[in-house]
């Protein structure tokens, strides 16, 4: 079996001892990582007819009752169209009720029901020793500093999206 590609980017030649990680290599793990994480995320809510990104959904409604279809898009990280049909799977699935916003008809107010309440709980405790598993691989004293960095990794990567959008957009009107 062939080693990851990040994990062999990121040898020295000559040494055969990890480098600091260049731009694609680190790019490259945390691609791997998150593909591993959501894989196994996936394996533990299948029992459940369920996936990770369904789960992710489920647990900021939990957390947000009564948001908006654009506030969860904001709150869940998906994309608008991504949202919508998770959200028509999980409606016709009986987890969440969808209901027009009283102050704006263009707005929906999205919910869990009483049996998405418990699919939640259910995917919470069958994604335990995951999590559990996930913060082991990360020593108590790094654990913030982890944090911190991804949150700065994934803000400076939504600056560089939303300033090359821009430019092409600037570079698509005459």
């Amino acid at each position: 079996m062939s080693k990851p590609v990040a994990e062999s980017a990121n040898r020295s030649r000559a040494s055969g001892r990890q480098a600091l990680p260049d731009a694609h290599a680190l790019g490259m793990l945390l691609r791997e990582a998150y593909f591993a994480l959501r894989r196994c995320s996936n394996a533990h809510c299948a029992q459940f007819d369920a996936n990770g990104d369904q789960f992710v959904v489920l647990r900021v409604l939990a957390d947000a009752e009564g948001v908006t279809q654009q506030e969860l898009v904001d709150l869940a990280g998906y994309d608008a169209s991504t949202t919508g049909n998770m959200l028509r799977l999980m409606e016709a699935q009986g987890l969440i009720s969808r209901d027009t916003h009283p102050d704006d008809r263009r707005a929906k107010i999205v919910e869990l029901t009483a049996k998405g309440r418990q699919r939640q709980r259910e995917l919470w405790q069958a994604t335990e020793t995951l999590r559990r598993r996930l913060w082991k691989c990360v020593r108590p004293e790094d654990r913030e500093i982890l944090s911190h960095t991804l949150s700065r990794i994934t803000r400076e990567m939504e600056q560089v999206r939303a300033t090359f959008e821009a430019n092409q957009t600037q570079n698509s009107n005459p």
